[in-house]
């Protein structure tokens, strides 16, 4: 384990990725790999997937007895007509 030799861990708060150094940290956050996963959410058990072929593959591995053709819980951003786009 890398705390045990004597490697900090830099940990992500919103999933469980860990870093070895801060710029891994910081990579990660930038990635906006958070936002791809919320589009990809599995309406069973709310895991999220960078892709929507992952969900699938999830949804048959992970729960084969529901039904596979449900759609994916996903959250697109509203943008009101009115608004002003820069």
């Amino acid at each position: 384990m890398l705390c045990d030799a004597g490697i900090r861990e830099y940990m992500c708060r919103l999933c469980n990725y860990k870093g070895v150094t801060q710029s891994d940290l910081n990579r990660h956050t930038k990635s906006q790999i958070h936002l791809m996963k919320a589009r990809n959410e599995c309406v069973q058990c709310s895991e999220g997937f960078v892709s929507p072929m992952n969900l699938e593959q999830h949804r048959q591995d992970k729960h084969p007895t529901s039904n596979s053709t449900a759609a994916a819980a996903v959250h697109v951003p509203v943008v009101s007509s009115n608004a002003e786009v820069f």
